[in-house]
This record gives structure tokens, C-alpha cells and sequence, in this order.
């Protein structure tokens, strides 16, 4: 009753209703990281979407642990092979190409890769570390990996929005409680999707839902815990900003 409510009260809202948010993001954008634990279908599909959508939160860098490296690249690059939208940031393609040709040649595989053409250069998957590429407007995507749950913390320190596929109660603790220059973190969920029950912080607390709004601008720490269309959105407050953690219902975490 409510998700068909929420569905009904959007259908009847008009474009000038809806408001562009504007999220911090650093400079290696969104990271998602993939654990050994995920569900490798969901989360190779997600990032498969991702190429399809208009995601405000762009994802940058992905972050795969060792030990299902080779399985998520298999999968990942089978469900890639049929998208073909145009990537979401626009750049010359002599660039794009000069880039690629650079990592080809320093022996980086290519996971995903759309032919360029004369409409624009398509998204690219490519398997290395991220300070190689010359320029964060390109829409290439890297892929590095991590062997324990720290070294992918400390990839994805600095990074203010992270998606994480985890199914381990306890590392994904670990997680929230160490990643704490992130505003937003995702869970097993579609990373970045603006959902107007989210408070964001940007300097101040931007939030569509005035109630959420005002304890958020009211609180100075603790926690408050909001559930919406399925969905619990958890907003850990400190005494100058808030991070807020998304975690769907559902068979989320395994143990």
C-alpha cells in the first residue's frame, strides 16, 4: 500500500517539481566496492545499469576482493558486452583513445570496451589503478583489487559517496565505522539513486522531506533511523556533519 502510494504521489508530480541536488563528490567520484561475501549477480548487474542510466553519482573506481576477482570479471564483462549508451561524460575522442592506447601498451586488460564513434566516446571498464588516469572527465572506470576488508578502506578513504556489496553483518560494520569522510554509503542497493527521503549534506542539509529536514539541522549527534518504500536509511550524525548509511530490507545480510 505504501510503495504503490509513493508510486502514485510521483507519477502526478510535474518537472519543475523536482529539485537538482547538487552532492560532493572527490575527485575518484563514486567507488563501488565488491566483497567477497556480495551477490555477484546483483552487483555485476548494478554496475551494468549503471552504463544505462543517468546517475548523478558517477561511479569512477571499482573495488574487487582477490578471491572473486576472476569470477565477478567473467560476469561482468558478459552482461557489459550488450550496452551501448553513449558514456555520461562528454570528451573528445582523441583523447579517449590516446588514453586506452596508453594503458593498453603498459599491458592493462581492457574488461569493457564499446567502439568509439563519431557520436562520442562510449563508458570503459579498464583494470588499473586509478592515479593513471590523466584525466577524471574521461568515462573510464577502473578496476583494482583489494585483498582484506582495511586495504579497501584505505582505497577508498577521501571518497564521499560509496557503494558497498557485502553480505557480512560484521564487515559491514567495519565499513561504516571506519569510512568516515563518506556522506552517503550504499549497501547491496542501487548506488547514487536520489531518493527524496535522503538528506545529503552540502555545506547544509538538503533534503526534500521537511521532517527529516529539520531533525537533521536540529540534531548534533546520535543517530536517527527513517524506513521509506522498503528501504532504512540510517543518518549518523556528528557535531558539523551527518553521514547518512542506506541498507534495503530484506535478505540484505546473509549472517
Amino acid at each position: 500500500m505504501e510503495l504503490n502510494r509513493f508510486k502514485n504521489s510521483f507519477s502526478k508530480m510535474s518537472h519543475d517539481q523536482f529539485k537538482p541536488l547538487k552532492i560532493p563528490l572527490s575527485n575518484t567520484k563514486s567507488i563501488i566496492i565488491i566483497t567477497s561475501s556480495a551477490d555477484l549477480d546483483s552487483a555485476s548487474d548494478f554496475i551494468a545499469d549503471f552504463f544505462e542510466s543517468d546517475d548523478l553519482n558517477q561511479i569512477r573506481s571499482i573495488l574487487v576482493q582477490a578471491s572473486i576477482e576472476e569470477k565477478f570479471i567473467e560476469l561482468l564483462r558478459a552482461k557489459l558486452r550488450y550496452v551501448n549508451k553513449n558514456a555520461l561524460i562528454s570528451t573528445t575522442i582523441q583523447e579517449m583513445e590516446e588514453q586506452i592506447e596508453k594503458l593498453k601498451q603498459k599491458g592493462f586488460p581492457i574488461i569493457k570496451n564499446n567502439d568509439i564513434d563519431e557520436t562520442g566516446s562510449k563508458a570503459t571498464v579498464i583494470k588499473c589503478p586509478r592515479s593513471l588516469i590523466t584525466s577524471n572527465n574521461l568515462p573510464l572506470i577502473t578496476l583494482e583489487v583489494f585483498r582484506t576488508t582495511k586495504e579497501a578502506i584505505s582505497f577508498a578513504k577521501g571518497s564521499l559517496s560509496v557503494g558497498i556489496w557485502c553480505e557480512n553483518i560484521s564487515i559491514a560494520y567495519e565499513f561504516i565505522n571506519s569510512l568516515n569522510e563518506a556522506f552517503q554509503i550504499w549497501f547491496n542497493s542501487s548506488h547514487g539513486k536520489i531518493h527524496p527521503k535522503i538528506p545529503f549534506y552540502n555545506g547544509e542539509v538538503i533534503c526534500e522531506d521537511p521532517d527529516i529536514r529539520n531533525k537533521s539541522m536540529s540534531a548534533s549527534a546520535g543517530s536517527i533511523v527513517e524506513i521509506f518504500d522498503n528501504v532504512q536509511f540510517i543518518t549518523k550524525f556528528r557535531s558539523s556533519s551527518f553521514q547518512t548509511v542506506v541498507i534495503p530490507f530484506g535478505e540484505s545480510f546473509a549472517n
